[in-house]
């Protein structure tokens, strides 16, 4: 059975708003088959909630975010440093994401 549709991704920063763009970039270019990604500001409800995964780049981002669905799960990721040791961050929970889908897609009988 094939994956029936693509994870919706939101990555979320406040004060550095290009992080989440360079995650999204990051994102089409290496899960893009898996990953549906967008970029947002915790004030951006529409996208927030639009997604199935909420990664929050930054602390204050984290703290600023609104109540959300319950179906609409949250992690963290406290990005810091160059945009090369950000990117290396990005890339490994990426990994781990596309990994765990494609646990999920095995157990569905794909």
């Amino acid at each position: 059975m094939p994956f029936k549709r693509r994870l919706r991704l939101a990555l979320v920063a406040l004060d550095h708003p290009e992080w989440a763009q360079e995650a999204v970039d990051l994102a089409d270019a290496s899960a893009g088959e898996r990953i549906e990604p967008r970029a947002a500001s915790p004030a951006e409800t529409g996208i927030l909630e639009w997604a199935d995964l909420v990664l929050t780049l930054e602390d204050c981002a984290a703290r600023a975010l609104p109540a959300l669905p319950a179906r609409v799960q949250v992690r963290h990721l406290d990005l810091a440093g160059n945009a090369e040791a950000r990117a290396a961050q990005i890339a490994e929970r990426l990994r781990g994401i596309v990994g765990g889908l494609k646990l999920l897609a095995r157990g569905d009988g794909e």
